[in-house]
C-alpha cells in the first residue's frame, strides 16, 4: 500500500519499507487501544501505553473509559480523583510505594471500585504517611493489601466506603 501526504504546496506518494512495517506490526511502543477496552498501565512500558497510574486515570476519564488495568510492577504514589472508575491491579504484584514523601494510594473521587491493589510506605521513617487514604464517597476496595506503613495502614474518612477481602500488615504505630 502507498501513503499519500498532501499539503497546500505539494502531494507525495510514499512506499513504506516492508521490513520496517513488519517490525512495527511486531512491536511498537504505541498500541492504539480498541474502543471500549481498558486503559493499561505498565511500569516497564511493555504492555501498556501509560507508565503512571495518575496519567491513566486522567486519560481514561477524559476518553470515557472507566476500566484501568494496572500491570505487575512498583509505581509511585497515585491519586484517583475521578469518579466511577474501576481500577484493577495484579494483587501483591501491583504495588504503590509512597516512600517517605506521600501516601501511597489516595482516592478522593466517588463511586470507584479498587480491585487487587497493594500499597506501602516504609516503617520507621517518622513521616506518618500511609498506604491508603480514602476521602471520597461510596468507594469499594476489594483485595487491597497494605504491606507496611509508617503510621496506621489506612485513613478512611469517606462515607459509605466498603473494604472487603483486604490485608493490613506491619503498621508502625510507635
Amino acid at each position: 500500500p502507498r501513503i499519500v501526504l498532501a499539503c497546500s504546496t505539494s502531494v507525495r506518494l510514499i512506499q513504506p519499507d516492508p521490513l520496517l512495517a513488519a517490525y512495527a506490526a511486531y512491536r511498537s511502543p504505541f498500541v492504539q487501544p480498541t474502543v471500549g477496552a481498558e486503559v493499561v498501565v505498565d511500569s516497564a512500558g511493555v504492555d501498556g501505553i501509560f507508565w503512571s497510574a495518575n496519567d491513566a486515570f486522567a486519560a481514561g476519564s477524559n476518553a470515557g473509559r472507566q476500566h484501568i488495568l494496572i500491570m505487575k510492577g512498583t509505581y509511585p504514589p497515585a491519586t484517583l480523583s475521578q469518579n466511577s472508575m474501576k481500577v484493577e491491579g495484579q494483587g501483591n504484584f501491583t504495588v504503590f510505594d509512597g516512600g517517605t514523601t506521600a501516601d501511597a494510594f489516595t482516592v478522593s473521587g466517588n463511586d470507584n471500585t479498587i480491585l487487587n491493589i497493594s500499597a506501602m510506605t516504609p516503617q520507621g521513617g517518622g513521616q506518618a504517611y500511609v498506604p491508603l487514604t480514602a476521602s471520597g464517597s461510596r468507594n469499594t476496595f476489594n483485595g487491597f493489601h497494605a504491606k507496611s506503613s509508617d503510621d496506621v495502614s489506612a485513613k478512611m474518612s469517606g462515607p459509605r466506603t466498603v473494604l472487603v477481602n483486604s490485608i493490613f500488615e506491619n503498621p508502625d504505630l510507635s
